[in-house]
């Protein structure tokens, strides 16, 4: 009885030895393809340099189905004036520095820094209460979001916006957009976009692209969002400060 019961043991002790074996090897090669896959983001960004941005976001705007609206002018909060256009695109074709399909983690490709860092100072990845922020405004995604223009390069980078931008992405993802659409297709005329243009896409997104290419970095990115500091913490203003005054 005893030996019996000792087989029984061994076989379940053998089984489970087995099991845990195949466990390990699926860990190893998890971490394996985790370590492949990031030494190839650092050889692409590595290729691709600092201040650049990634062909794949740029191909993505480009094939992007767009209408030209009309022409504008907006000017910061320096007092600079940037002329351009309004330009209808389906939501998604443009590219912010976050991805809130991700929990928010850094897009692949945006724009970075010397040290690695996205031009792009707001660190959604980490910032609950920005995530939340953003969440919020996806629930009930109406004409608040027209009222200051998304600003867009003509690389599909949001320079301006990105928390509206990807607010707009999960609304269209869970059809909570209707009411900014109703609202563009009657007031549209004042971007340049009649109502059949604007019904012609499913989750269409109205952005302002200026004429001129811009460097990205992060002086370009605060000019275009000097009133949001007030918005944000301490140590975000710190983070912005700190990424466009030059160590000497």
């Amino acid at each position: 009885m005893k030996d019996a019961q000792q087989k029984v043991l061994a076989a379940e002790a053998e089984e489970r030895a087995k099991e845990q074996a195949v466990l390990t090897q699926q860990a190893i090669a998890n971490e394996q393809q985790r370590q492949a896959e990031e030494l190839q983001k650092r050889e692409e960004q590595a290729q691709l340099g600092t201040h650049n941005v990634a062909p794949a976001i740029r191909e993505k705007w480009e094939a992007a189905n767009k209408v030209e609206g009309a022409r504008n002018e907006i000017v910061l909060a320096n007092g600079e004036k940037v002329p351009g256009k309004y330009i209808l695109v389906e939501s998604g074709a443009a590219t912010p520095s976050h991805n809130p399909h991700q929990e928010f983690a850094k897009n692949e490709g945006f724009p970075v820094d010397e040290n690695g860092q996205s031009v792009n100072d707001r660190d959604y990845e980490r910032d609950k209460d920005a995530q939340a922020t953003t969440r919020n405004i996806a629930s009930i995604y109406d004409q608040r979001a027209l009222q200051t223009p998304v600003v867009v390069t003509n690389d599909g980078i949001v320079l301006s916006g990105n928390g509206r931008t990807m607010a707009g992405e999960l609304a269209a993802e869970n059809n909570t957009d209707g009411a900014y659409i109703e609202h563009l297709k009657e007031y549209g005329n004042q971007f340049g976009f009649t109502p059949e243009q604007i019904g012609s896409m499913e989750h269409p997104r109205v952005v302002f692209v200026p004429d001129a290419s811009m460097p990205y970095t992060a002086d370009t990115f605060a000019k275009f969002n000097q009133q949001e500091m007030k918005g944000q913490s301490k140590t975000e203003q710190a983070v912005k400060l700190g990424k466009i005054v030059d160590d000497d």
